[in-house]
């Protein structure tokens, strides 16, 4: 009986001690990956990036074009830590490759593994960033090594990593790993094929990049918030110009009037007593600065000199459209705001086709 349990316990040792050897290393556990939100200067994330970690003092590797056009950058580590200033300390063109740094962070970095010893068939793992699924890792296998020129569009004069992966659809890029969950190469938006086929930049060759210092600052970017779905990233990266989809997705206001006779104040009240204003979850904005660089929509108040006709412009702020504007007929402003209310109503409702609500 003894014998018995004895080998049974051995076999049960040695199954365990095999599976754990087959069990592939988790990257995210085994290397500081982290997030980049990238945002529009409006508090609007609009892109999702890669970013690897490539020194203690918080550098990180990014694709360049994540960066180039951004107006401010929030990071996001795996273990929760927010960082929302960053600055951008090197840059290399021609692989399309940035290193940043978030200040007063000490952060867990792997040795990045050498790309040379790689044959095909190999397996990695690649990890991506999207909406809902913030952290996920796809398994890849090498193809092989090749110079830039063999890659539409990749330009010349480096080297990348070629590897079959079915990856998601519509990402910035990703890091991938060996099998020993080192680092190994970043893979930028301008190197995802359509097919399954991508290719990565070797991070042993750009990894000098973090010995820069600081090149650029960028906008605190405290405000940026993880997109809840795909299609959400994709309108606020190509935001609709149609005046109902931005009405509907605008909720700061800031009212401006340009006449003593009617002022702001007065048409705030009204506005704030009627019901398809609060269905439209508008927020008005109070303080001078808010109103200047917050809004999402501006209504601007005036009065035709010599008559009784006061009007108002419903303008989207970062593209200038005009939502809607009318005029309403009052003989004293400080009583008009009812009037001016149920234009401005009437032409919010015409607009997005909801009733208007009776009293």
């Amino acid at each position: 009986m003894g014998y018995f349990l004895r080998l049974t316990t051995s076999i049960a040792f040695s199954a365990a001690a095999l599976f754990l050897m087959a069990a592939p290393t988790s990257a995210q556990q085994s290397s500081t990956v982290a997030v980049l939100l990238v945002g529009d200067g409006e508090g609007n994330t609009v892109r999702i990036a890669p970013a690897v970690a490539i020194k203690s003092d918080g550098v990180f590797l990014v694709p360049l074009d994540s960066v180039t056009d951004a107006k401010e950058l929030q990071l996001r580590l795996q273990n929760g830590e927010i960082f929302d200033d960053v600055y951008l300390v090197n840059l290399d063109g021609r692989r399309n490759v940035a290193a940043i740094k978030i200040k007063g962070a000490e952060v867990t970095v792997k040795d990045s593994a050498g790309s040379d010893g790689l044959k095909p068939g190999d397996k990695l793992t690649v990890v991506t960033h999207s909406p809902g699924k913030l952290w996920a890792e796809t398994a890849a296998s090498v193809t092989g090594l090749k110079m830039a020129t063999e890659v539409p569009g990749a330009g010349e004069g480096f080297r990348v990593l070629q590897f079959q992966a079915e990856l998601p659809g519509d990402i910035d890029g990703g890091v991938v790993f060996d099998t020993s969950g080192q680092p190994l190469a970043l893979m930028t938006k301008l190197l995802a094929a359509p097919t399954d086929s991508s290719f990565g930049v070797p991070i042993a060759a750009i990894k000098g990049l973090g010995d820069g210092t600081a090149h650029r600052t960028y906008g605190n970017g405290r405000n940026l918030t993880l997109p809840a779905s795909s299609e959400d990233l994709k309108l606020a990266r190509n935001p609709s110009k149609d005046p109902k989809d931005l009405l509907l997705t605008s909720k700061k206001v800031a009212v401006r009037s340009d006449t003593s006779l009617f002022t702001a104040a007065q048409l705030v009240t009204e506005l704030k007593q009627r019901k398809e204003i609060n269905d439209l979850g508008w927020v008005f904005l109070e303080n001078a600065w808010d109103q200047k660089n917050r809004p999402d929509l501006i209504i601007d108040l005036d009065h035709q000199i010599l008559t009784f006709n006061f009007t108002f412009t419903i303008t989207h702020r970062r593209t200038s459209i005009v939502i809607a504007s009318g005029k309403a007929i009052i003989a004293d402003g400080a009583f008009g705001s009812k009037k001016m209310g149920d234009q401005i109503v009437k032409n919010l409702t015409a607009l997005t086709g909801a009733k208007k609500a009776t009293k």
